[in-house]
């Protein structure tokens, strides 16, 4: 979480334009939110005392590029600007992390090589789960890529494209469903069921609350199904 909070405000201190209405204020708020998550994202991980937490800043330090701005041949980029890998970099972000993070630090009665299989096989399912849940939410975020020149799959060929791709991805993610525990399948079913019935519900129209709230939630219901079926 305090990742997520770090990466979600060094974003929106980036995107701020000068000439909007108390952009000032709002890049304020933002930067001061990331210095408080970032100390916060320090504190947890040197609580680990373990070399395992390297890895982890480095993905985090990795994700972190998605919002700078880089010079690449002489020009100004940013990464999340090139079309059509906004959605991917989330979704494979998220989905390594949520797999990743516990696996470097718990232990296991596995032997390494079957613990880094699995490991894998989950974090390319919730990598295609996360990517469908970001190619929804760039629907009705349209007006604001446009407007940072973000060229988003839903921007660049159509809210019924990025809708053909998220169902192309929720079916990639499904395949890992044959090789889950029955407990696994359960709680990644109701995902992939959920994200199909956001596809049919967003529109570009739709209140970015309302798709925070049922999509971006979506991705709960693996962590509560498990924690009511033990």
């Amino acid at each position: 979480m305090a990742a997520t909070l770090a990466l979600y405000n060094l974003d929106g201190t980036l995107d701020h334009s000068s000439g909007q209405p108390s952009s000032s204020t709002r890049r304020r708020a933002h930067l001061t939110l990331t210095a408080l998550s970032a100390v916060w994202l320090l504190t947890e991980l040197f609580s680990v005392g373990s070399l395992a937490v390297l890895p982890i800043f480095a993905g985090f330090s990795l994700c972190a590029t998605y919002a700078l701005r880089l010079i690449i041949g002489g020009r100004t980029v940013q990464i999340k600007s090139i079309p059509g890998v906004k959605a991917p970099f989330i979704g494979s972000s998220v989905g390594c992390a949520a797999v990743l993070v516990p696996v470097l630090l718990q232990p296991s009665a596995l032997d390494p090589l079957s613990r880094a299989w699995r490991a894998l096989l989950l974090a390319l399912c919730l990598g295609a789960f996360c990517t469908a849940n970001a190619l929804l939410f760039d629907i009705p975020d349209m007006p604001k890529d446009r407007q940072f020149g973000v060229q988003t799959m839903a921007l660049r060929y159509g809210p019924a494209r990025a809708k053909q791709l998220a169902i192309a991805c929720i079916g990639a993610g499904s395949v890992y469903l044959f090789f889950a525990s029955p407990e696994a399948r359960l709680a990644l079913g109701a995902l992939a069921i959920a994200l199909l019935l956001s596809v049919l519900l967003v529109q570009p129209s739709t209140p970015k609350s309302s798709v925070a709230f049922w999509v971006d939630g979506a991705l709960a219901l693996p962590l509560i199904l498990l924690a009511f079926s033990r």
